[in-house]
């Protein structure tokens, strides 16, 4: 799919699934994201609107993250599904970003991206604002989860924006 200066971000293999979930699952990440069983993400390799992603180190083909798009071809528009680190701290996420969109603009055509973050995830919020994307609202009392009930900001950047960078 593409590459950054230190990792790798290809289609997902069946066979690494498995340490997608635990990426998915661990408590640091399961905060900010949604979580699915191995089955539930063996179901998404077969629709062809979501592309599932998994996200390698090139020194050692360590596992590190995924992603998970879905792929709007008729309205030219990827949403970043969702995704995860298992390792931060070391600029991993703003190196993922500015080549996902890169591929989005310049390989996959796409006139839009747009994700969503809750809003107490001030860490992943700072990174879209920083790489560029416009914060379109914030869905007030939106999700209930463990620690209350959490508003969703979405995020989005066009692709005029993104040639303006």
């Amino acid at each position: 799919m593409f590459k950054t200066e230190r990792l790798i971000i290809e289609k997902i293999k069946k066979n690494e699934i498995p340490a997608l979930v635990k990426i998915e699952h661990d408590p640091d990440n399961c905060r900010f994201t949604w979580t699915a069983s191995v089955e539930e993400h063996e179901k998404e390799l077969e629709n062809e609107s979501i592309l599932t992603l998994i996200i390698k180190r090139k020194e050692d083909k360590k596992i590190v993250g995924y992603m998970i798009l879905d792929i709007d071809s008729k309205a030219n528009r990827l949403g970043l599904r969702r995704w995860a680190l298992s390792e931060k701290g070391c600029g991993y996420g703003k190196e993922i970003m500015l080549s996902l969109l890169d591929y989005s603009f310049n390989v996959m055509n796409m006139n839009k991206v747009w994700l969503e973050a809750y809003e107490d995830n001030y860490v992943g919020r700072k990174l879209y604002e920083n790489v560029g994307f416009k914060l379109d609202g914030v869905l007030r009392q939106h999700e209930k989860k463990e620690r209350g009930i959490i508003g969703m900001a979405q995020y989005s950047i066009l692709r005029e924006e993104y040639n303006m960078l």
